[in-house]
């Protein structure tokens, strides 16, 4: 899972921030994170797909890992694109994702 949707899963999800965020400060002090998603209105009126998942952070620092993820669209944050002072590539590798859909719930193995 990535910003840029190019990808494929394998456990690991990436996420752009600032360095000075409170984000980046609670990864340093801990790196144990948790992700949540939501899927749009599922089919024939049925709730939606939710995901939790348990992880570690890392904060990646490193132009070329930057380029690796990266997709113009950022820019309407990050205006330098990867050249943007104090950016940081937040990387979270899954230990645990669980899943929702309808009745349907479970785990996927990691």
């Amino acid at each position: 899972m990535s910003n840029n949707g190019d990808v494929a899963y394998e456990g690991d999800s990436y996420f752009f921030s600032y360095e000075e965020t409170r984000t980046v400060d609670d990864i340093k002090r801990d790196p144990k994170v948790s992700l949540s998603f939501q899927g749009s209105k599922g089919l024939l009126g049925k709730p939606p797909i939710f995901i939790a998942v348990e992880g570690r952070a890392e904060l990646i620092r490193d132009r070329k890992a930057f380029e690796e993820h990266w997709t113009k669209d950022l820019e309407v944050w990050f205006k330098d694109g990867v050249d943007t002072p104090g950016l940081v590539l937040i990387k979270v590798h899954a230990t645990r994702i669980h899943y929702w859909h309808g009745m349907d719930e479970g785990e996927v193995k990691v």
